[in-house]
């Protein structure tokens, strides 16, 4: 389980990678899931992921397969 200084993807924005993008995400703009803790780029990259978690998790997954 991550704690309080840790996030998933090495702090790099969730949103973003679903994207193809890689940037570092604001610790100041988090969002906790399934007990893992991401960091976003923008308050509006915070809302895309709380809206559909899995969805934006799923398409970070589908990338990495390619």
């Amino acid at each position: 389980m991550s704690d309080d200084t840790t996030f998933e993807f090495d702090g790099l924005c969730p949103t973003a990678l679903a994207q193809g993008v890689e940037v570092a995400g604001d610790p100041a703009i988090t969002s906790t899931h399934d007990g893992k803790r991401y960091a976003f780029v923008a308050a509006d990259a915070k809302e895309a992921f709380d809206a559909d978690p899995a969805g934006i998790l799923a398409a970070i997954g589908d990338r990495s397969a390619d």
